[in-house]
């Protein structure tokens, strides 16, 4: 499980942060709009512990799923939460 997992909404776009997670290589975002069920996926190709989303809709919830990997593929950690894009 992802440490530490926060979202930070801002105009059309959600950063969420976690504590680093060991060996990790890159991550992957999976993200759906609860309005519409709309469902979108992201990878990032490094092992930070962040991620920008942008280009969201503001005031509607998204769901995000977010994977971290090791070089050979392999989960490290999951996580999930929930956020809503704010202009404000």
């Amino acid at each position: 499980m992802l440490t530490n997992l926060s979202a930070q909404t801002y105009d059309q776009e959600v950063t969420l942060s976690w504590e680093k997670v060991d060996k990790a290589a890159y991550s992957k975002i999976f993200f759906t709009n609860t309005q519409n069920k709309k469902e979108y996926e992201k990878q990032f190709k490094n092992s930070d512990n962040y991620a920008v989303i942008d280009g969201l809709s503001n005031d509607i919830e998204y769901e995000f799923f977010i994977k971290v990997f090791d070089s050979k593929d392999d989960v490290l950690a999951i996580g999930k939460i929930n956020a809503i894009p704010s202009p404000d």
